[in-house]
């Protein structure tokens, strides 16, 4: 549409030239220089180039600041994919980690053993910049960005849990092995039960993460790329 604006302006400028110069060399040669209808040519060439240099000046400085504006925006996009990125590109990075590959391939009869580290601070990008996610224009990338980090927070919470219940489970069988419990069979199945109830959900969300980051990923590579042409 600005283009088309664009290009029916500088017609209608390029045929107010011509009327103008047909007008002025017709006059110029029928009647002569000192001709009055030649000097009101003259006037009127000189009256419309001062009217197209005043409408020029101010739209273009117009154009000038609307493509600021336009870069700018673009550049705040760019930054924003560029942070998301780098912080799920680490988050990526962690699926290889050998904990990880021995949780996916857990039986599903069975509990996860092992302590998973808890980060202190989950994902400070995201949280710094989420109130700014609706600088990226891309609904769906938005919205995977967030299911994203979702499912990540989500499996931490089920890591956290799953450590609490190991270490309680744990500690009954230690006092099992002194003799210095009244726990019951019964009652070590209770747990031993919620353990693998919590790793099958460790394993759920595991693959969750890993299925959302690696679909947005691509995304926010090719919306960096585009943002930054």
């Amino acid at each position: 549409m600005k283009n088309f604006l664009r290009l029916s302006a500088i017609t209608a400028i390029t045929g107010i030239f011509i009327f103008l110069a047909y007008g002025l060399g017709a006059t110029l040669y029928f009647k002569g220089v000192a001709s009055s209808d030649t000097a009101g040519w003259i006037q009127a060439a000189g009256a419309t180039l001062g009217i197209i240099i005043a409408i020029w000046v101010p739209y273009k400085q117009q154009i000038d600041s609307t493509k600021s504006l336009e870069n700018e925006r673009k550049d705040s996009t760019r930054r924003l994919c560029l942070a998301f990125r780098d912080e799920l590109s680490m988050l990526k990075e962690r699926f290889d980690n050998p904990n990880v590959q021995l949780l996916l391939k857990t039986h599903s009869l069975q509990y996860f053993d092992r302590e998973l580290p808890i980060p202190k601070h989950r994902f400070p990008i995201f949280h710094s910049m989420v109130g700014r996610l609706t600088g990226i224009d891309d609904e769906r990338i938005r919205r995977l960005i967030v299911h994203a980090y979702d499912a990540a927070n989500a499996l931490i919470d089920a890591a956290a849990l799953n450590n609490r219940y190991l270490n309680e489970f744990k500690e009954m069988e230690r006092l099992r092995s002194i003799k210095y419990s009244n726990y019951t069979e019964s009652e070590m199945d209770h747990k031993r039960n919620l353990l693998i109830d919590i790793c099958k959900q460790m394993r759920f969300r595991c693959e969750l993460t890993i299925n959302k980051v690696n679909e947005v990923l691509p995304l926010l590579d090719a919306a960096i790329n585009d943002t930054g042409t």
